[in-house]
Parts: structure tokens; sequence; C-alpha cells
């Protein structure tokens, strides 16, 4: 009994990818892209997907990692020297100037 198209694997391939599916592949690449750019294409193809890999199991370790203990960390020491201000940093802040008024409509540019 043959079983539908949708339920095979990845179709026009049955259920993988064999030798010969896998000669057609790379036969095509090296026609579309010819033996001299082929190497670097292979080359920067393999470190994204390292880039990828790093990246995926960076977060990975990030999500499955325990929360830090937040009980046993120890709290800033109260330093009375530190709380008050120094000499000069309670300075008011310079006026600013008001933008000049303009009379009429600024938006009338008729004449």
């Amino acid at each position: 009994m043959l079983e539908p198209a949708s339920m095979s694997g990845i179709g026009f391939f049955g259920p993988g990818i064999g030798g010969g599916e896998l000669l057609l592949v790379l036969a095509a690449a090296l026609l579309l892209f010819g033996s001299k750019r082929l190497p670097g294409i292979a080359r920067s193809l393999g470190k994204t997907i390292e880039e990828w890999q790093r990246a995926a199991r960076s977060i990975r370790d990030e999500l499955l990692s325990p929360p830090p203990d937040e009980t046993n960390t120890p709290l800033p020491s109260h330093d009375p020297d530190r709380t008050r201000p120094t000499a000069g940093a309670c300075r008011e802040a310079p006026p600013t100037e008001e933008p000049p008024q303009v009379k009429g409509d600024p938006y009338d540019h008729a004449g």
C-alpha cells in the first residue's frame, strides 16, 4: 500500500536524503557558483552555522541556569560620609532663555 506524499518525509527525496540526492545538490552548487568560489561559500556557511550554534547554546545555558541567590547577597554598608553632598553638588541649573514669540499664524504661508 502506498502512503501519501505528505507523509513520506520531505516529499521528492523520500524519507531522507541519500547519497545520490546529496551528489545532485553538490553538482548543482558547483555549476551555480564555480569551483573557485565554492570553498569560500562553504567556509562562510560553516562559520555562520557555528555562530548560530554558539548563540543557541548561550541562550539555552542562560535560560536553564538557576537564578542567582539573592538572599545571600550582602547589602552595601551605610557610610555616612558618602551620603553628604560634596561642595557645589547642589548648584541650580542656569536659567534658560524663552524662545521668541511668533506673531500671527506660523502655518500661514500665503503671504
